[in-house]
């Protein structure tokens, strides 16, 4: 799966970060994916391929093929990522592990924010305790 260079867009819904997709294995791909925020959050949008890994790396996974990104992407969300689904191929032996190749960024980016997605479980739950000792406290999503 060949993931082309991102690019930003306004609508008139908010600011979206789109990308265009290509199938090498001839499996059924849309055209293109997206990720959209409201106007006001346009500046947190991050215009690298990275917001595509944590999703894309799936959906490669389901048709056994490659992620190929054409955009840089952070080498430590990359390697995270594959970790990851080394994790879920011990699991699941029949789970495909797709590779990740992507230019390297450059820039080493270190936010002072952090979210989390609450769902009311034991991961999450334990995450927001940590959260509200941290001087950084965290943005909820739920």
């Amino acid at each position: 799966m060949i993931v082309g260079p991102p690019r930003m867009q306004s609508t008139s819904e908010g600011i979206r970060l789109a990308a265009p997709i290509r199938s090498e294995t001839g499996a059924s791909l849309p055209a293109g994916f997206w990720l959209e925020l409201p106007h006001e959050y346009a500046d947190w949008i991050d215009p690298a391929g990275n917001a595509f890994v944590p999703f894309l790396l799936a959906v490669a996974g389901s048709v056994r093929a490659r992620l190929k990104i054409e955009a840089p992407v952070c080498p430590k969300l990359a390697a995270g990522a594959e970790r990851i689904h080394r994790r879920y191929h011990e699991w699941w032996p029949d789970f495909h592990v797709p590779s990740i190749e992507a230019p390297v960024e450059g820039r080493r980016v270190a936010g002072d924010r952090r979210i989390l997605f609450f769902t009311r479980g034991l991961d999450s739950t334990f995450s927001v305790a940590s959260a509200m000792n941290s001087p950084q406290g965290a943005h909820g999503l739920h």
